[in-house]
């Protein structure tokens, strides 16, 4: 009987080091994907479009992986990204990634929530770009409609 106690005692205790050690680590990886988030926005900021790119969707795997596909973190990691497309040209790539952003933060905040304004700014400057008039329109449309209603 005693064995079957301390048995069980032993488990408890073994979870619960289990539990602290998995929170201290994912402390760690979070952290970790902060500092390379934050190195992808200096790089982009210094013009290093292409070796941000290889950081930012690194950053993102783990922000998906760590915080959730649709965390308001992942959505910044989402508009670094795009940005860093965006500034390469490379149009394709950054349009799904701006309106992933839209997506996770009207989930997030709602559909009229100012936060919006600046990915859908950056959305319209793209659909201009790319000769997409009527789309760049209602983005903008959009964008007045949130500002109004600040």
């Amino acid at each position: 009987m005693k064995t079957r106690l301390l048995l069980r005692l032993g488990l408890v205790v073994l979870l619960v080091l289990v539990g602290i050690g998995e929170r201290a680590y994912n402390r760690w990886n979070i952290h970790q994907m902060q500092t390379m988030n934050s190195e992808a926005v200096s790089l982009y900021k210094q013009g290093n479009y292409d070796q941000a790119i290889v950081i930012g969707e690194k950053v993102l795997t783990r922000a998906t992986d760590l915080l959730g596909p649709d965390s308001l973190n992942t959505a910044s990691c989402y508009a670094n990204l795009g940005m860093s497309y965006f500034a390469k040209e490379k149009y394709t790539q950054a349009e799904p990634a701006f309106k992933r952003v839209i997506s996770i933060r009207e989930k997030a905040l709602g559909p009229n929530h100012p936060d919006l304004i600046v990915t859908l700014k950056n959305l319209a400057v793209l659909y201009r770009k790319t000769g997409q008039e009527n789309l760049a329109v209602e983005c903008e449309k959009r964008v007045a409609s949130i500002g109004a209603k600040k």
